[in-house]
């Protein structure tokens, strides 16, 4: 699919970072210093997004009121942001959300709109497990726990909670 649309031209375009940016700016009248703009965009064919740092303050001109903007483009430093936060949800062994993430997620959910309402949280240890570690090895025993979790994945519902609390 082939996007047409430019940069102000979309119906949405009002609830661009930008947009909000510079009318916050000519709003409030005054500077913007390290405004971070999470900025959504139609590419060749695809939705994109990027990330900018906006400086910005008014130049008063003859008879007119300039807006002087610096955008700083910080969609890499983003991504890579967003990479180190996944990787610190996971446990690396087996590619599920770790303790601390797994204890985030059932508080959200005990908070959520599911108060009131019956939920289960199960629980699985491996009886005898360092034996594994101990006669084949830990890659061995992270094997064995990556291929459990795959197998959970595969049975699990689109919404159930699946994660690595030892």
């Amino acid at each position: 699919k082939e996007f047409k649309i430019k940069c102000g031209q979309a119906e949405k375009c009002r609830q661009c970072g930008i947009f909000k940016a510079i009318h916050d700016l000519s709003r409030d009248d005054a500077p913007a210093d390290n405004k971070e703009i999470h900025y959504y965009f139609y590419g060749e064919n695809h939705l994109g997004q990027k990330w900018f740092l906006l400086n910005g303050s008014w130049v008063a001109g003859s008879c007119k009121r300039y807006a002087v903007l610096q955008f700083t483009d910080i969609t890499y430093l983003k991504q890579k942001e967003k990479r180190l936060e996944l990787r610190l949800t996971l446990d690396p062994a087996t590619g599920v959300i770790n303790k601390q993430s797994l204890m985030n997620s059932i508080q959200r959910l005990m908070k959520s709109q599911w108060v009131g309402r019956s939920y289960t949280v199960c629980m699985v240890d491996f009886d005898k497990f360092k034996a594994i570690n101990d006669q084949y090895g830990h890659l061995v025993g992270d094997q064995v726990l990556k291929t459990f979790s795959n197998i959970a994945r595969q049975h699990i519902r689109k919404n159930d909670i699946l994660g690595r609390f030892g």
